[in-house]
């Protein structure tokens, strides 16, 4: 079995240690703290597939009246990605992708306010490590 990776986006700086200390709620951040990322595993329970999961996200973020942007679908022979960007504030988005891999779940998510910069870091910084998983 390998381990995924995810790669930092450009200009976001690694809190590593204040993370995992519980003194930071956000693992990546940017400068000036436009936008901040966190990453988990947590237990695939109950037990179903990316596409049960990616379904009660959207349930979730359509309760709390979130507008969605965008979604994110990677879909590669060993690991698949679903999640969505939405507009939670006139200047602030939120994003969260999911991927399950047998008893896990993998969660990224995260708040930023520049859609078109961030947006595009993200996105292409889960694409490119999905794809260098493949090989």
């Amino acid at each position: 079995d390998k381990d995924f990776t995810f790669t930092k986006p450009d200009g976001f700086f690694l809190r590593k240690k204040e993370y995992q200390a519980g003194e930071s709620n956000y693992l990546l951040v940017n400068p000036g703290n436009t936008a901040k990322i966190r990453l988990g595993i947590v237990e695939n329970y109950p037990k179903a597939d990316v596409k049960f999961w990616s379904e009660a996200l959207v349930l979730d973020a359509e309760n709390r009246k979130y507008e969605k942007v965008k979604v994110i679908a990677i879909t590669l022979p060993e690991i698949n990605f679903s999640g969505q960007i939405y507009k939670i504030s006139q200047d602030r988005f939120f994003f969260i992708v999911v991927s399950v891999k047998d008893e896990e779940i993998m969660i990224a998510e995260g708040i930023f306010q520049d859609k078109n910069k961030n947006c595009l870091r993200i996105s292409t910084a889960f694409r490119a490590d999905a794809e260098a998983f493949q090989e």
